[in-house]
């Protein structure tokens, strides 16, 4: 592919370039729907838990729903909108590259890749933090506050920003390669460290029981 006043010349991309077409390239524009339609889902999620009252609100009532709300609740809101609005910004910039095929969408384009990494990155730390609050010896020290994953946030920003201005500078396959390769590598260990799963069921269970428990006193 050739860049010739900022227009990327298409010689050979997945299908036919369509010149003068406002969509050159439609099959792998609205393709790109998908990942709106999953950011999308992701940002409802967030709401959900953000203020799950008011999603029930209108069917009466469901405190068991409630709960389980927070129970699968693996990562806070803030993390779950930046899942989501990088998952709808990766379809948009590649939607408007595929269908413009110009250098400047093909930077945006290929940084929401970068930020769609980023944000699994961030979510798979945020996962560790809690796995290691267990040790810690206050609640004070847990990742449970904003002021907590302010740091992280700010590191993503500064990653994305990066990533977006030296687009041209890296390589995307060395890069994008690392981030995937952390993110499967860290989830992986997650998952065998949970190893076997339990379900929201015993979930909630045992924090009924560990709240019913009577508090010892020392003597």
């Amino acid at each position: 592919q050739d860049v010739k006043h900022g227009v990327a010349q298409n010689r050979v991309y997945c299908e036919e370039d369509r010149v003068h077409s406002s969509v050159r390239t439609p099959i792998n524009s609205w393709s790109n729907l998908a990942y709106i339609a999953a950011g999308g889902w992701v940002l409802g999620r967030a709401i959900e838990v953000w203020r799950p009252e008011r999603i029930f609100s209108t069917v009466g009532p469901r405190p068991a729903a409630l709960e389980t709300l927070r129970l699968d609740n693996a990562l806070p809101v803030p993390l779950l909108l930046l899942s989501g609005l990088s998952t709808v910004s990766l379809g948009l910039g590649s939607f408007f590259y595929h269908a413009a095929l110009t250098r400047l969408m093909q930077q945006y384009d290929v940084a929401c890749m970068y930020w769609v990494m980023d944000a699994a990155i961030a979510a798979t730390m945020w996962r560790w933090l809690r796995r290691l609050s267990a040790l810690a010896p206050s609640p004070w020290l847990r990742p449970r506050r904003l002021l907590h994953l302010l740091p992280l946030l700010l590191l993503v920003l500064a990653a994305d920003l990066i990533f977006f201005y030296k687009k041209w500078d890296i390589s995307a396959t060395e890069w994008f390669s690392a981030q995937l390769a952390v993110v499967s590598g860290s989830e992986a260990l997650h998952i065998l460290l949970g190893w076997p799963p339990v379900s929201t069921s015993e979930r909630q269970e045992k924090r009924t029981v560990r709240c019913c428990l009577p508090c010892r006193r020392p003597s």
